[in-house]
């Protein structure tokens, strides 16, 4: 009768072994799938982070220079041409509109004509923009920056 007890002991557990090996698999491919999601986000998110970094520093030198330096808006379409992947078309538009004002800011620096009321009005126009912009970045940037 022992022998009968042990016999359907092992019967049991041989037939709970395939279930539980099945849910141990799942189990572990649903955590894998979890990590992979994680992953993705933080990559995603450091992509993201460092396009912030160069479009608020891009924006910090203007306005510590009050100019744009030479080269450095081609430079920065360079360094921002990926926001189109990574960001909505909010900050695509962002960017662009801040190359098409330091295009506008090249321009009227550019001007060989003395100085004029209405030239540093132009001036003082474009970078009390490039100001508003760079303070309010976070605010622009916030909805893609969180974890």
């Amino acid at each position: 009768m022992n022998a009968t007890i042990d016999k359907n002991w092992v019967d049991v557990l041989s037939a709970l072994l395939t279930p539980t090996i099945a849910i141990a698999g799942i189990a572990i491919g649903c955590l894998q799938w979890r990590i992979n999601q994680k992953r993705l986000q933080n990559e995603l998110f450091n992509r993201r982070i460092d396009l912030y970094e160069k479009i608020t520093s891009y924006i910090a030198n203007i306005l510590t220079r009050g100019s744009v330096e030479n080269g450095a808006d081609t430079q920065f379409l360079r360094n921002t041409k990926q926001a189109v992947f990574v960001f909505g078309k909010d900050i695509e538009e962002f960017v662009n509109e801040i190359y098409k004002k330091s295009l506008d800011l090249n321009l009227v620096n550019a001007q060989v004509q003395p100085i004029q009321d209405e030239h540093l009005s132009k001036q003082r126009c474009i970078k009390k923009w490039f100001e508003n912009e760079l303070n309010n970045a976070q605010k622009r940037f916030i909805k893609y920056l969180k974890l």
